[in-house]
């Protein structure tokens, strides 16, 4: 028999030392599993609602004259900076009704003419929201992030329906 051959016995030795030493062993662990514990309990969870939206109009803009891609590129994020936009976020307060803005900036007595409070709605609503260029495509991918998972779907939709709204024809929605 070579020394390489392993038997039970050559085990046991270092099964008595962990065995000798459990009290480390729990106490990692629970070093490692209390902070993620904690952070589970007491963070607050964020939503995400997406849609999708397909450019159309650039599609035909394309096949009637010769599009250059960074003519693309620049509709692509006129749309983007559109969307993202201040006056495209005070145009969803205006379409929202008092009691989703209630929660979505905690103002129980929300008014249109308070400066301060319309500011402080579009600025949650500014960062509540993300558009994005889908690499490769005619396709804007818009993202809402909020903690209650009915107010991303109500940002969202309220931003499709605005786009709608401006005369973009040539735009089909798309939404997950």
């Amino acid at each position: 028999m070579t020394t390489t051959d392993s038997n039970p016995s050559s085990i046991l030795p270092h099964f008595s030392q962990v065995y000798r030493k459990w009290w480390y062993i729990l106490l990692c662990t629970a070093i490692v599993v209390a902070p993620v514990y904690y952070y589970n309990r007491v963070a607050s969870p964020y939503y995400r609602a997406t849609a999708t939206v397909l450019c159309e109009d650039l599609q035909q803009l394309s096949s009637q004259t010769a599009l250059n891609p960074d003519s693309r590129r620049s509709y692509l994020r006129n749309k983007i900076e559109l969307i993202k936009s201040r006056s495209m976020a005070e145009m969803i307060t205006t379409l929202l009704p008092h009691s989703v803005i209630n929660q979505l900036a905690n103002i129980p007595d929300f008014n249109l003419q308070d400066l301060q409070h319309m500011n402080r709605v579009v600025a949650v609503i500014r960062n509540s929201m993300l558009a994005e260029h889908v690499k490769d495509s005619d396709i804007l991918r818009i993202n809402a992030d909020t903690r209650q998972q009915e107010l991303s779907v109500i940002l969202v939709n309220t931003v499709l329906d605005l786009l709608k709204r401006q005369g973009s024809n040539g735009i089909q929605m798309g939404g997950s």
